[in-house]
């Protein structure tokens, strides 16, 4: 319940906020730019804590460098792979 409470006190200023902004938008639409901005909000913070995480492990022994290293070249291999397969979706080509 209590963090019910510190959801609706931190949406309300959030909310009070795009209504006078866009004083002609349906309220669906409100509602989705607001979940949409915690989401993005969420998404920042998580990406921060998670680089964070891995510079600690990266600093902390030298296995741990490697072991972070690899898994950012897997990470970004990954990226590249979909990537190309959004372009081949695109040609038509899967």
């Amino acid at each position: 319940m209590d963090n019910e409470k510190k959801l609706r006190k931190a949406l309300r200023p959030v909310i009070l906020a795009q209504m006078a902004k866009h004083p002609n938008k349906l309220q669906e639409g409100l509602f989705d730019n607001v979940v949409n901005h915690i989401a993005s909000v969420l998404q920042k913070t998580n990406s921060k804590r998670y680089e964070r995480s891995l510079a600690s492990l990266a600093k902390s022994s030298p296995e741990g460098k490697k072991v972070v290293d690899n898994l950012k070249k897997f990470s970004d291999q990954l990226e590249a792979d979909m990537a190309e397969i959004e372009q081949m979706k695109k040609r038509g080509e899967l």
